[in-house]
């Protein structure tokens, strides 16, 4: 095993994160791979007057299936046909929704509910908010606004709740009057933002992609997107935009198609479409988002050996919401363990293993010795009994595209007391997704 040394009064976790990835990441390795299992879900606003709005999700990567419901009554204030947006978080696995009335954040794992709202705040006080992205690395939420001919980006700072304006927005002036903004998306990899202009056409809405850096979003390169044709119904404006970093793949919508394109060089302006899919179920898409794809799998038990107190409850648990790259919040604790304990993670590359007995340990031990894991020494445990221990150890997750479907396996060892005696949680195995 590797020791790397860690807790809090050495080494900063961002740092310890740039550390730990440049020894765990193969190198070459593939990127530009589609993490298995990503969905889209957005807002829909009410259909009629006595309706509410709901968060909905759908697997469009794998078979077009219908989109279903996933949250309801959210946003109260949003009217049938009204504007909006969403970006997911992964800090919290949550989804930000918005009008432009107010901002609401929603868990969305094991049960939906609200957990910050504020109001919404636009630098034109006669657009509309149309569009959410978050930049995990930034701690941002920007925010589009729109109006006839006027395009606005303002990014809010979003370390706590509620999320505050920043004095950094900028507007652009387009040349038809009659165009619209819709859609906002984030590329953690390239720090790039991506939102639409649509525009009226003899026959439906003709789009232009915008592509700027995240530093100056008025500073755009723009090209034609392309259309989705369902039968007799026309393309619309776009009303949504969302992007995952690892599959490059871009989704667009207006309301009830989504169109999929593969962002191959943006600043370029190099892409092609890879298809449409219809939303299939009642109401439209306003905002749009990419919930990521990734796996975890626990195996083995929790335990404690010779020479450590009774706590045959001692297991691992993922904090700071899910493992996705450019997630600065995601991070490993071990929880009723002994006291007095220090901890141990143990990472390693690769799946778990079918588990290595060693005489001086009470269970398997299941990362992977090829290559040897890390041991990131975290700290003393903490609590109030003798089982009840935890320390935390935070891992930031580099926005890194080498990383993309990554496998890990980690395991907490405990020594108990001065040593005396070695306790084990469980293992997790888990894949680092896309963002």
């Amino acid at each position: 095993m590797r020791p790397c040394r860690t807790g809090r009064n050495l080494r900063p976790a961002p740092l310890l994160a740039a550390a730990l990835f440049g020894i765990l990441i193969p190198v070459p390795s593939a990127s530009g791979q589609a993490a298995a299992g990503n969905r889209i879900l957005g807002l829909v606003p009410p259909q009629t007057s006595t309706s509410k709005a709901t968060i909905q999700i759908q697997d469009v990567d794998g078979g077009c299936r219908t989109a279903a419901l996933r949250c309801s009554g959210v946003l109260p204030g949003l009217k049938p046909g009204g504007s909006g947006g969403s970006a997911y978080d992964p800090r919290h696995d949550s989804l930000w929704i918005a009008d432009s009335l107010a901002i609401e954040e929603w868990a969305l794992a094991p049960a939906c509910r609200k957990i910050c709202t504020t109001k919404t705040v636009l630098m034109n006080p006669k657009a509309s908010l149309r569009g959410l992205a978050i930049a995990d690395r930034r701690g941002l939420l920007y925010v589009l606004e729109s109006a006839p001919g006027y395009v606005g980006i303002r990014p809010w700072f979003l370390r706590s709740c509620p999320p505050v304006p920043t004095r950094g927005g900028c507007s652009l002036t387009l040349r038809d009057s009659r165009a619209l903004a819709g859609g906002l998306a984030y590329d953690e990899f390239r720090d790039l933002l991506y939102f639409t202009v649509s525009r009226p056409a003899f026959v439906g809405w003709v789009t232009d992609l915008y592509v700027a850096p995240a530093s100056n979003p008025c500073k755009a390169v723009k090209s034609a997107l392309g259309t989705c044709q369902t039968g007799a119904n026309p393309w619309g404006p776009v009303t949504g935009l969302a992007y995952e970093a690892c599959s490059k793949r871009l989704y667009a919508t207006d309301g009830s198609d989504t169109l999929l394109v593969l962002l191959l060089d943006p600043l370029k302006l190099v892409w092609k479409s890879l298809g449409c899919c219809r939303k299939g179920s009642a109401g439209t898409w306003t905002g749009l988002a990419v919930l990521p794809g990734w796996k975890r799998r626990d195996t083995g038990s929790g335990c404690s050996g010779k020479g450590c107190p009774f706590c045959g409850r001692i297991r691992q648990t993922l904090v700071g919401g899910i493992p996705s790259l450019g997630n600065p919040a995601f991070g490993l604790q071990v929880e009723n363990g002994p006291i007095p304990g220090f901890g141990i993670l143990l990472l390693g590359v690769g799946p778990c293993g079918k588990g290595l007995r060693l005489p001086f340990l009470c269970a398997p031990f299941f990362p992977s010795l090829a290559p040897p894991p890390l041991a990131i020494l975290s700290g003393a445990l903490s609590g109030k009994g003798q089982c009840l221990g935890s320390v935390r150890q935070p891992l930031p997750l580099p926005a890194d595209p080498r990383a993309c479907g990554l496998t890990l396996c980690a395991q907490w060892l405990v020594l108990c007391g001065a040593g005396s005696g070695l306790a084990l949680s469980q293992a997790i195995e888990f894949t680092l997704a896309g963002t």
